[in-house]
């Protein structure tokens, strides 16, 4: 009986460190969380502006960049790869986020074969996939998706859509995870190139170009490309927080469901113990009558 009591307390002063340490994890991820939204705010208030930009342009340039893609399916060799770009954490404790991810690429690239597809890694826990099931990793950011600069995914971006427009790709996509809310994040796959007119509401605005509208798309588009990365980036840092204050929230939630139940299978053995020894004062205090 002895032995049953000392088992629980160590049981349950092991659960008890393991819920101060869940508890103080879930703080920490709020804070970053909270952070990395107003952040993300921020930047996807820019993005929005940008867009509407863009669609006012792709709308009154339709037919040069019409003509620009049908000049790169000319130009683009049946052996170009696929160049995906792939957004995940740099550490775990953040429930199915990473899993989410990886499953997700693998998905969008189920009929591309494997050795026509790159892999650039945004975090560790997707190169660590992909690498150990064999495809190739052409490039790694080491920073967490919170610590990428504009200027940072600027240089992440501007050699993969020149490999676009050298014929070297034929398409680059992107994978993070798109901010529903709190509660909700999903992984979504982006066309990052080559460049899709329906997905811009243009405002029906006529513009007119000082330059060939050509030469206006060829500045305008990778410029517009590196800017949804780094959109993309802090999007998954605030989903990444949140996934993580999720998985610890319920983490320490189980901790304290576990530890009420040992309590009170503990307080049972000991009252049992309790009982036991005055039944047995009782029986030697009648016997010696």
């Amino acid at each position: 009986m002895s032995e049953n009591m000392q088992e629980l307390k160590r049981r349950m002063k092991s659960i008890e460190s393991t819920e101060h340490i869940t508890n103080a994890m879930r703080l920490v991820s709020a804070s970053k969380y909270k952070k990395a939204k107003n952040v993300f705010d921020r930047t996807s208030a820019q993005i929005q502006e940008v867009s509407h930009t863009m669609g006012e342009i792709v709308s009154a340039a339709q037919n040069a960049l019409q003509e620009k893609e049908e000049e790169k399916k000319v130009c683009d060799d049946k052996d170009a790869s696929t160049i995906l770009i792939l957004i995940t954490s740099g550490r775990g404790l953040c429930g199915g986020f990473n899993a989410n991810l990886t499953k997700k690429a693998l998905s969008c690239v189920a009929e591309i074969p494997k050795d026509k597809l790159e892999i650039y890694a945004i975090g560790s826990k997707g190169r660590e996939f992909f690498e150990h099931n064999g495809y190739k990793i052409i490039g790694e950011c080491e920073e967490s998706a919170e610590r990428i600069t504009f200027a940072a995914a600027s240089e992440i971006a501007r050699p993969l859509i020149e490999k676009y427009r050298n014929g070297e790709a034929a398409q680059v996509l992107l994978v993070y995870t798109k901010y529903i809310n709190s509660l909700k994040q999903e992984p979504v796959v982006k066309k990052l190139m080559p460049l899709d007119p329906e997905e811009f509401a243009g405002s029906g605005r006529e513009l007119e170009f000082s330059q060939d509208p050509k030469e206006v798309l060829e500045y305008m588009v990778p410029k517009y490309s590196e800017l949804t990365l780094f959109e993309a980036a802090m999007e998954s840092a605030a989903c990444e927080h949140a996934a993580r204050r999720s998985a610890m929230e319920n983490a320490t939630d189980n901790a304290n469901e576990i530890l009420a139940k040992l309590s009170l299978t503990y307080n049972r053995v000991r009252q049992a113990a309790i009982t036991n020894e005055l039944i047995e004062i009782v029986s030697g205090a009648e016997s010696q009558k």
